[in-house]
């Protein structure tokens, strides 16, 4: 999201309040948060001595594709119950054939199926636009080496931001319905481009607001103390949406729970597409990325130590 007015830049340990919305800031300038490093979906796409790419992670995108199934499956749940209720009323009351008059119900209701059917090509068309915008902007890239941050917008020139002036907050927005209230948390990072006064925001939703501060600290520990700061990458199977955790969660909701509540984990999985969904995810991983420029390629060259740059006062 871009912003055409800039204000004042805020500061580590800022915080503003509006209706059902809280936000504290982290940096500029950054500093450090107390919380451990970590990258619960797996954002860091390569890391090495002189930068590191942050992107979307993998869990994201399976979750979003099994909403997406399980929400079809709702719609034709919903429907074989309905058009069952009315061959059931018809038999009772009427002494109709049960299963004729359900399969005509089911299978004769043109509308209902073109309704269906776009439902289904519009929920295709999303997971289709969304792996365009995968494909279409880089990484955010974090040199430590230059102690900088380059981010590419959709449309422009590449942006390149000193470490110290990168805004990092934390937002906490209660969501309320007519059934409950929740609460929703996320880290937002925002660059300011000095050539014409706008601002970029970046927002990663988390699951706990833990969660949304240790992923921000990864990323700070990394610039300031380099890559061996981080922790080490967790086996494919503690990665939330990989089929290897699917089986890893499978079996320890097996062996933790009873059998009720592991029949209704296995259903609800099932509902949802089973390993669908990490399929998906997946293939998200394997599409092929946007480049960068070559001003950006130029300016991720190492340097020498010598050069690298040093925090400012």
């Amino acid at each position: 999201m871009a912003e055409d007015k800039y204000a004042r830049l805020p500061r580590a340990g800022d915080s503003e309040q509006q209706l059902g919305f809280e936000t504290l800031y982290l940096a500029p300038k950054p500093l450090p948060t107390g919380q451990a490093p970590f990258s619960a979906q797996q954002m860091h796409r390569e890391v090495n001595e002189c930068y590191l790419d942050f992107a979307m992670g993998g869990g994201s995108r399976e979750f979003a594709a099994r909403v997406t199934i399980g929400t079809l499956m709702l719609f034709m749940l919903l429907y074989v119950f309905s058009t069952g209720l009315m061959a059931w009323i018809r038999w009772e009351y009427w002494a109709e054939s049960f299963w004729g008059t359900w399969l005509y119900k089911f299978y004769g209701n043109w509308i209902w199926w073109l309704i269906f059917l776009f439902f289904t090509l519009m929920s295709v068309s999303i997971v289709a636009y969304a792996a365009y915008k995968e494909t279409r902007p880089p990484p955010i890239r974090f040199n430590r080496q230059r102690r900088e941050v380059c981010y590419v917008p959709a449309e422009g020139k590449p942006v390149f931001i000193p470490w110290e002036e990168v805004i990092a907050c934390v937002a906490v927005e209660q969501v309320i319905t007519q059934y409950s209230a929740t609460q929703q948390f996320s880290l937002r990072l925002g660059f300011h481009d000095a050539t014409n006064e706008q601002m970029h925001w970046v927002t990663h939703a988390h699951a706990s607001l833990m969660l949304a501060v240790s992923e921000w600290e990864a990323l700070r520990v990394y610039m300031e103390q380099g890559p061996s700061a981080l922790p080490p990458t967790p086996p494919r199977e503690h990665e939330e949406g990989t089929l290897e955790y699917f089986y890893f969660a499978r079996d320890t909701y097996k062996e933790c729970h009873g059998v009720i509540s592991y029949s209704g984990w296995w259903l609800l999985q099932l509902f949802t597409g089973w390993t669908i969904p990490c399929y998906i995810g997946e293939w998200f991983e394997r599409l092929p990325k946007a480049g960068f420029p070559q001003s950006v390629r130029e300016w991720s060259k190492p340097l020498p130590t010598d050069q690298w740059a040093r925090p400012s006062a």
